[in-house]
């Protein structure tokens, strides 16, 4: 990470809120909460194959890789 980007964070930081704040204003606020939840949930689930994924190859034998 270089000084650039902990300069940026900030402002990237800031257009992601400011892009939320823009969702709930005009988007109802029950589609935005269910396509947060869709979002969370894949990439929870993605992330927990990940994590047990490797476990997993170190103890099952080469085939079933």
């Amino acid at each position: 990470m270089t000084n650039k980007d902990a300069y940026m964070f900030p402002v990237y930081g800031s257009a992601v809120l400011f892009g939320i704040y823009i969702l709930y204003k005009y988007i109802p606020k029950e589609y935005v909460n269910l396509i947060f939840t869709i979002h969370f949930t894949i990439m929870g689930v993605f992330c927990l194959a990940e994590l047990i994924c490797f476990p997993l190859s170190k103890v099952c034998p080469d085939k079933w890789n």
